[in-house]
């Protein structure tokens, strides 16, 4: 990166750990998630979870290839449509024309960093579809023109005062920074959406292979209105979230609500397995009910075959994206994800954006993470992220060098990892 550009980027790290604003709101969600995750993990022993949760994921990422085929094979039986996007690119250009075919102006999303991942709002948008994201965080950050800073929480990084001078703004009319209210607000503006669109995005937690389903695991209903009201369901789902079994579901489904948001279960676990179908008349199947008449699920790659092929960085498609690695983050907690990551936040995020979005959108990122190893003691996944965090520092160096203004600094730490370990 040019030196000018590691310059500006120091400046908004400073601009960012002197923002009160910024200060307020992480403040707030660190004191509540923290409290939140101590009372979701007291009924469970939360290391033998995750030795479970680890196994599974290391069992499914070693036998991905079958995965997908038997997963494929499964729900294209039950009559959803199955496409294998090897880039961003791809799945785009099928979801963009799959909308164009059917006609499609407005599109639902449920939260989906993997659709963040592709820039699918863009594409849809320059298609003359409209995208309207439903999540009450992500609706927030697309009304300000920003992206989700958090892969839970997209909008964390704003405090209740700054969500209604916002929403007052959009809606013409004063909404006090009451946090119901603001629900409130949200509740009624997307709820014709729902109604009104003939194409609903959704994202996926899970997808288990023996079975061919999705699992969707939501707090606010939007999910399951994205996924059932449109006539089109459109599943965007990374490969690494394959896992072979209901079995294999159940220890992730079991840890990932208690370690991000402290809930046992959150309020809605939806496991959809082809389009909505009836047989009450003669016995006889019918696609497209009440739900969707078309499901068609994009199984996205996009750097994760080359993750998988990388024995150093394998494990960061362990990652069941429950964001607590974020939530306890020192530096984090001080410039939150807008400068702590590109599309995927924190330390496991700049990890990820080096395959998915290029090691230039890693650099600056990757000098955040200070090694603390918070992040690996509430992975439940017992990701080793300052581990990869260091190589990956390492692997830039053996290539490229460092500019100036870092070699100084890491130096030591790029020659003797064991400082990362203090």
């Amino acid at each position: 990166m040019p030196r000018s550009n590691h310059r500006d980027y120091l400046r908004r790290v400073r601009k960012a750990a002197e923002d009160p604003q910024l200060r307020r709101a992480m403040n707030r969600a660190a004191e509540s998630y923290s409290a939140a995750r101590a009372e979701g993990l007291a009924s469970v022993d939360f290391d033998a979870l995750s030795q479970q949760v680890r196994a599974i994921k290391e069992r499914a990422i070693e036998h991905l290839p079958a995965l997908i085929a038997r997963f494929r094979q499964e729900a294209e039986g039950v009559g959803a449509c199955v496409y294998e996007a090897k880039t961003a690119e791809d799945a785009r250009r099928y979801i963009v024309d799959l909308a164009r075919r059917q006609g499609v102006t407005l599109a639902v999303k449920s939260k989906s960093m993997a659709t963040e991942e592709i820039g699918l709002n863009p594409a849809l948008e320059a298609a003359g579809v409209r995208s309207v994201e439903t999540d009450l965080g992500e609706w927030v950050v697309q009304l300000a023109g920003e992206r989700p800073s958090h892969m839970v929480s997209p909008a964390i990084h704003k405090t209740r005062e700054e969500v209604a001078e916002l929403l007052s703004r959009v809606t013409g009319r004063h909404i006090d920074p009451d946090i119901p209210s603001l629900v409130k607000v949200a509740r009624a503006e997307l709820r014709r959406c729902f109604v009104e669109a003939q194409m609903g995005i959704t994202g996926a937690n899970i997808a288990i292979a023996e079975t061919g389903t999705l699992v969707l695991v939501t707090n606010e209903g939007n999910g399951r209105l994205a996924s059932s009201l449109p006539p089109i369901h459109v599943a965007v789902v990374g490969i690494e979230k394959l896992v072979r079994s209901l079995d294999d579901a159940v220890p992730i489904l079991k840890i990932l609500a208690r370690n991000s948001t402290g809930q046992t279960l959150t309020s809605y676990t939806t496991f959809i397995t082809g389009p909505s179908r009836t047989s009450d008349i003669e016995k006889t199947p019918v696609l497209g009910v009440h739900g969707p008449q078309q499901l068609h699920i994009v199984l996205l790659d996009n750097g994760r075959g080359a993750l998988r092929n990388d024995p150093e960085f394998r494990e960061s498609l362990y990652c069941i994206r429950c964001g607590a690695c974020m939530y306890l983050c020192p530096a984090f907690q001080v410039v939150a994800g807008h400068l702590f990551g590109h599309i995927y936040t924190g330390a496991i995020g700049t990890v990820l954006t080096a395959w998915h979005h290029g090691i230039e959108n890693a650099k600056e990122p990757l000098g955040l993470c200070h090694g603390c190893r918070y992040c690996v003691d509430v992975c439940p996944s017992r990701i080793d992220t300052p581990r990869m965090v260091l190589r990956l520092r390492e692997r830039i160096v053996e290539n490229e060098g460092l500019p100036l203004a870092n070699s100084a600094a890491l130096r030591g730490v790029v020659r003797r990892p064991e400082r990362l370990r203090a």
